[in-house]
């Protein structure tokens, strides 16, 4: 008997699509992508042309009902992940959503109640909880090997772009700090010196 394959249907072609996610689908043993979507048409035929995908299409209803489509891969903004999620799913066709699920909690729950009604599977691209260094991390919190974890902070970083480097970039950081002698009270000024930064002043208030 021979194994299924994954016929996808992308609805969306952004940059994600193209250097990110896409290309695994058509590297990822019984899984092909057969046709994409994007209301831009002359997008949608560009970027099959490029990855010798076989169909497109500028209306994601036509992508769906594609016979030849069985399982959906959305890539769309948010905002349309809901309607996209629950026409593929009442189309009997597996979706499989980019992260976020949806723009709201509404309508998550909206989509999880249609996968329930139709019977249908949804999924959401949270696959790095599956990374090895993840699964690691979740190990080691569980097992209490680095104590017990009461609180998580994350900080996001953005990329600076060329121009956004050298002396036309200004940041100012004001740096609190308390000291054990709370009698003794004073401002230092500090130039902190970055290779991709300059101008960028510090107040120190101890």
């Amino acid at each position: 008997m021979s194994e299924k394959i994954i016929k996808w249907g992308f609805i969306g072609c952004g940059e994600g699509t193209k250097t990110k996610s896409g290309p695994a689908f058509q590297k990822v043993e019984h899984s092909e992508v057969v046709a994409v979507m994007s209301r831009d048409g002359a997008k949608a035929k560009a970027y099959a042309k490029e990855r010798g995908i076989k169909k497109w299409y500028d209306d994601a209803q036509e992508l769906i009902d594609d016979p030849e489509v069985n399982a959906i891969y959305i890539a769309t903004p948010p905002s349309s992940h809901a309607t996209y999620a629950i026409m593929a799913m009442k189309a009997g066709k597996p979706a499989y959503i980019e992260k976020p699920m949806a723009q709201t909690y509404e309508e998550c729950t909206r989509i999880n109640r249609i996968s329930q009604e139709t019977g249908i599977p949804c999924f959401v691209a949270y696959y790095r909880r599956y990374l090895p260094y993840f699964q690691k991390v979740k190990e080691l919190v569980e097992n209490g090997s680095i104590g017990n974890v009461i609180n998580v902070q994350t900080v996001s970083y953005t990329h600076l772009r060329a121009h956004e480097t050298g002396r036309n970039l200004v940041c100012r950081l004001l740096l609190e700090k308390k000291k054990h002698n709370k009698k003794q009270k004073k401002k230092n000024k500090t130039t902190y010196n970055h290779p991709m930064i300059d101008n960028c002043d510090s107040t120190e208030t101890d």
